[in-house]
């Protein structure tokens, strides 16, 4: 019996119904009775669920344009709240970091930069799903506008020496992982 079935044979409710997709949305039943093929059918599809039902890692890149040690940050419309966030995004498959960063920051605030450095790789828990960003430092090769009006509200340069006094802010958490770098305590 493979690992992953027997990880998600504990969860059963009874022997007729062995995996129940802990989302509650669907319900699959098996019976235990037949081995051999079924069995290996029954390895694959638990597997296949398991799979499924697990978080899926995100990918994303950060710019952090920084002028006379201000940066550069984007006031987000969520759903109940604003919250300060690095100009960047998804990593799509088969992009590069560098392009993804280029692309986000084009679609975000109009304008072109040029990469200057790496400076970390950030891991995160945003919700349920883990979530790793690479972030540059980059400069400015034009005049930055708010291009995406229905995601974000507002476009403020935020001081690294202030940090302390907007922290309290709904800052995304790079923002705050970032300044705390930088600063010490």
């Amino acid at each position: 019996m493979s690992y992953i079935r027997r990880a998600l044979l504990k969860y059963s409710f009874n022997t007729n119904c062995k995996l129940l997709k802990h989302t509650g949305l669907r319900l699959v039943l098996f019976s235990i009775n037949a081995r051999s093929s079924v069995d290996k059918m029954l390895d694959y599809y638990i597997e296949k669920m398991f799979f499924s039902i697990l978080p899926k890692k995100i990918i994303g890149c950060a710019a952090i344009i920084n002028k006379d040690n201000e940066i550069l940050t984007l006031l987000k419309k969520l759903p109940k709240n604003l919250r300060y966030e690095l100009p960047g995004g998804k990593v799509e498959p088969k992009e590069s970091i560098e392009n993804a960063i280029r692309r986000e920051v084009r679609e975000e605030i109009g304008c072109e930069i040029t990469l200057e450095n790496y400076i970390k790789i950030y891991k995160i828990r945003e919700g349920m799903r883990p979530k790793t960003v690479y972030v540059y430092e980059a400069k400015l090769d034009g005049i930055p506008f708010i291009k995406e009006q229905h995601f974000f509200k507002d476009m403020k340069w935020l001081p690294i020496n202030g940090y302390y006094t907007y922290c309290t802010l709904n800052t995304s958490p790079i923002v705050k992982l970032y300044c705390e770098d930088l600063l010490p305590f």
